[in-house]
């Protein structure tokens, strides 16, 4: 349709193999990812079922709702999921039994309270209970959060106490992740407990932002100084929150800065406001990082709406990646480009990449008159020209749908009858 050199767009349009996806070659750029020690791959972990299912104002859910949309992960390619603290609450328990019992692949990882005065029965508890990935729960280092620990003098202790908690899990054969309070902590301290968890054997490391107070340059020297301290052969994790609208931002910089596990919820579901979305963090590593995920990326919204069906909160029509206005067009030079075959010129990713739909809509600003304009495109596309009077026609056809249109624009098959009514034979 248009004069476009096919070689001048590969320069501009850095396409994904199978080309699903576009990436923006300045993102490639060595000034741009000198700083960057990005894994080849990371585990996306979900949290909707644990942090998910305890959010306010959600419909009620049973347990065959959260089977359903465990299922529903396991097909899409996730492979972990948090269920909860299953040697202390008897729900969470009966939960992840009747995961296993429905056919729920995914590897579970349960909750241990390092702060329970028999850590050692609730660790026991945790690994009958089958969880694949013990995670030791560590609270304690921060001034606002001491009070669980009565028996510990005094926060130098702690790490002590941290090693012989990994040490345990790790006597029973289980795998040992640990999470406390990272951001908040003095980073002496930081040190101190890394090196005594390190030397205890544990399997995984978490960067733990549960406030949402962190930025993004923060996690990055957070997530590079544990791997420092920690040592290679160590996993490192992110569990961050959405307090202030950075939770993606900050999971990809933990990604660039080497960590391997991010915890994710469908829909950014989650205490206050929320965590890094499934479908944000995917999207963003497998197409601007270039970072394989496991995810199938067809599976995001089909995932997201049965999530915002059964806990009752709709998606909003601007979301990033999978929401409805995503893929709709109603610009009249977008909708040019995008009848002409080229759907990378506005838009990023195909929308059947994640499981979405596009749509052009024919509305007041789709209405520019000459052969480079959405119906003049159109028109072409039929094998038609049109004179100044036949295109006045077309548009006053087309106006008159609009107005007679509850959604206030008109299809692209109804702009087709009616170019076809003006020009046909």
């Amino acid at each position: 349709m248009f004069d476009i050199d096919p070689k001048a767009i590969e320069q501009e349009f850095c396409f994904e193999e199978g080309k699903r996806w576009w990436n923006c070659p300045a993102n490639r750029l060595p000034s741009v990812t000198k700083d960057f020690d990005l894994p080849e791959s990371v585990i996306l972990k979900d949290e909707t079922i644990r942090e998910g299912a305890v959010v306010p104002g959600r419909k009620p859910l049973s347990d065959m709702d959260l089977v359903k949309v465990a299922l529903a992960m396991d097909e899409a390619g996730m492979t972990e999921m948090e269920v909860g603290f299953t040697a202390a609450v008897d729900e969470h328990r009966e939960l992840a039994t009747l995961l296993k019992k429905e056919g729920v692949k995914m590897k579970q990882s349960a909750h241990t309270r390092g702060w329970a005065e028999d850590w050692k029965a609730e660790i026991d508890g945790v690994i009958q209970n089958g969880a694949d990935i013990v995670n030791l729960v560590c609270i304690g280092a921060v001034e606002t959060e001491k009070f669980a620990y009565p028996h510990v003098k005094c926060k130098e202790d702690f790490g002590e106490l941290y090693a012989k908690q990994i040490e345990y899990i790790k006597s029973q054969g289980a795998y040992a992740a640990f999470i406390t309070s990272t951001n908040n902590t003095r980073l002496d301290l930081i040190t101190q407990f890394h090196k005594q968890i390190g030397e205890a054997g544990v399997d995984r490391v978490y960067f733990a932002d549960s406030f949402g107070s962190a930025i993004p340059e923060t996690v990055k020297f957070m997530v590079y100084g544990i791997r420092d301290i920690i040592g290679a052969d160590t996993e490192v994790a992110v569990h961050v929150h959405n307090d202030f609208g950075l939770g993606t931002a900050n999971a990809v910089a933990a990604v660039t800065a080497g960590a391997k596990v991010v915890d994710v919820s469908i829909n950014g579901l989650g205490d206050r406001g929320g965590m890094p979305s499934l479908d944000h963090v995917a999207a963003t590593l497998e197409t601007l990082y270039d970072v394989r995920t496991g995810v199938s990326m067809e599976h995001l919204k089909p995932l997201s709406d049965m999530v915002a069906e059964l806990w009752g909160f709709p998606v909003e029509p601007h979301r990033a990646v999978i929401g409805d206005n995503m893929y709709r067009h109603e610009t009249d030079m977008h909708i040019a480009a995008l009848l002409s075959g080229m759907w990378y010129a506005y838009n990023v990713i195909k929308p059947e990449t994640v499981g979405a739909e596009s749509s052009l809509e024919f509305g007041p600003n789709a209405l520019a008159k000459g052969d480079t304009s959405a119906v003049g495109t159109l028109i072409k596309l039929l094998g038609y020209k049109a004179d100044t009077t036949q295109f006045d026609q077309i548009l006053d056809l087309i106006r008159e749908d609009i107005k007679g249109s509850d959604e206030g624009w008109a299809t692209q098959e109804q702009v087709a009858k009616r170019i076809n009514q003006v020009l046909g034979a």
